[in-house]
Formats: structure tokens, sequence, C-alpha cells
């Protein structure tokens, strides 16, 4: 029986379904399943992992489970069996439950070049910059021109509770978004480091469990966890519908946001968001350094 009261809900790009690890049962799936895995999340549900998505995924999730990153970021699972051909599939732990997540593979932003080398070539340029002002702009330039979203706003947290837009790289004829405001806890949602909205204006699915099947997994770790409301709804003012954002930490303390937008719908590569993540160490460190000088 499907419990009728679901919990969370997620974007549409991806699916995502939870496991018991000790029984290999599937507890809880997105609405969605079919979509990508060809199979209903009513057929998923209390389904054993093992047998109905195959022993490779099984077996993968269960070392992805033994990596120290997969209970705070995910783990990325290669090598599984030609019905995952094309798919991203990532696993992480929540709780008691082995948590999957998959989507369509998206093409690198980068084309051939290999995502270390345009990290390097992006550190290489801000590596002698001697000011946090001379930083957010080149970081939001290169940014662009990387992965050419429509405009790359760098929000800057205040003392005040509050997130101000800095700098950005834009479209010339682009409307500026320079001084503008919103609360802190819009921007920064903790979780992954980096979050994604892939379009505003899909509905977002249901995650179904049985009735039995407990508390549902904590997916803010789930590359389609939905962003708050206020980002969504500022997005959409500003006429677009597609975000990433790199939450940028000082000595590990919150300091920024780098939020890419799109006036489409957009999921961005897996080699674009492992160079955001590459960067955002590199960073930590530079603007370390820039508030000691």
């Amino acid at each position: 029986m499907i419990d009728p009261l679901v919990t969370p809900r997620l974007q549409s790009f991806a699916c995502l379904f939870a496991v018991a690890p000790e029984t290999a049962l599937i507890t809880h799936a997105t609405a969605n399943a079919s979509d990508v895995l060809g199979h209903a999340a009513t057929d998923m549900i209390g389904a054993h992992a093992r047998d109905l998505l195959g022993s490779e995924l099984w077996h993968g999730l269960r070392n992805a489970a033994s990596n120290p990153s997969f209970a705070e970021r995910g783990v990325p699972m290669a090598g599984l069996d030609d019905r995952y051909d094309g798919l991203e599939v990532r696993a992480f732990g929540s709780g008691p439950l082995h948590v999957v997540e998959i989507a369509k593979m998206q093409p690198s932003e980068f084309g051939a070049t290999p995502v270390l080398e345009v990290a390097q070539m992006a550190m290489t340029q801000l590596v002698p910059l001697a000011t946090e002002s001379e930083v957010c702009a080149q970081l939001a330039s290169q940014i662009r021109h990387f992965s050419g979203f429509d405009r790359v706003s760098l929000w800057r947290i205040t003392p005040h509770g509050q997130a101000i837009v800095a700098e950005e790289a834009k479209r010339r004829s682009a409307p500026s978004s320079i001084g503008q405001t919103l609360p802190w806890s819009d921007i920064w949602q903790d979780g992954l480091p980096l979050s994604l909205l892939a379009d505003a204006h899909a509905t977002l699915v249901p995650l179904l469990s049985s009735s039995t099947a407990g508390a549902p997994p904590d997916v803010t770790r789930a590359l389609s966890s939905p962003p708050s409301p206020g980002l969504t709804t500022y997005l959409e003012g500003a006429g677009h519908r597609a975000s990433v954002q790199l939450r940028l930490t000082c000595a590990g303390a919150p300091w920024g946001v780098v939020d890419c937008q799109s006036p489409y719908p957009r999921h961005p590569s897996h080699q674009f968001r492992a160079l955001a993540e590459t960067l955002r160490p590199f960073l930590d460190v530079k603007l370390q350094s820039l508030a000691r000088a």
C-alpha cells in the first residue's frame, strides 16, 4: 500500500529512491521513477533493490556506503551495467537509509577540455589578485565565460543577516542586479556546497513510501532538493528559470554565494559541478589570505 500523504517533493530532472541496507528493500521512491528508470514508484517500493535494479548497482551502493563522503556530500557511482548508460548516479546516506539519485547525463560545458585543466586556468588568473573586489569580479566573469550562463551574480553575506549582490557578469543589455538584497536564509541553505534549480516552472515530484516505511530520508543532500521559495520568487521576478549556486566560505564560515542564472531550463553537467567544487576550497584559502593582508 502506498501512503497518499507524501512527504518531501523534489525537482523532476532526477529520480530518487531509498533503500534499507539491512533488508535491501526499497522504502521510498519519487513519483517520476518510471521516466528515468522505467519502473513505476509503486512497483519499486517494497521490492528488493538487487533484484529490481541489478546486482552491480546494489554492490556499488554498498561500496559507496563505506566512503567517508557518503554521509556528508554523497558519492558518484560508476561502473554500472548497460541500463545505466547515459545516466548520472550518485548515492548518500540518511540515517538508517541509503539514498540513490539518478539523472540523465548532460554534455560538458567545456567540450573535450578536462575539468582540472579548466580549474587550473581559473586559479592561475585568481592567484595574483590583491583585493576581495577583484576576486569577486574575476570569479563572476570566469564562471560566466566557462559555463555560458546568462548572468552570474556574486552575493556577499552581511553581518546583518542579509545577502547583497556585490559583483556580476552578464549580457551587456541585461539590467544590473548590483545592490539587490535577499534574506541570508534564502541564499544560504544547508546541505551540499552546490545546489541547482533546473526549471522554476517545473512541478515538483513527491517522494512516495509505503505506510510502514517510517520517516522519509533527509533529501537536503540531493541535487534535486528544491531551493527556498524566496530564491525561486526572486529568479522568476528577474525573468530567469534556472540557477546554480556555489556557496563560498572563508575559514569555513559562510562568506558568499556564486549564483549562475539562465532564462531557460538548464541542468548543468557533472563536469561544471566538479569545477565549482574544485574552486571552492581554493577560494576559501584565497579569501583567508586577503582577510589577513
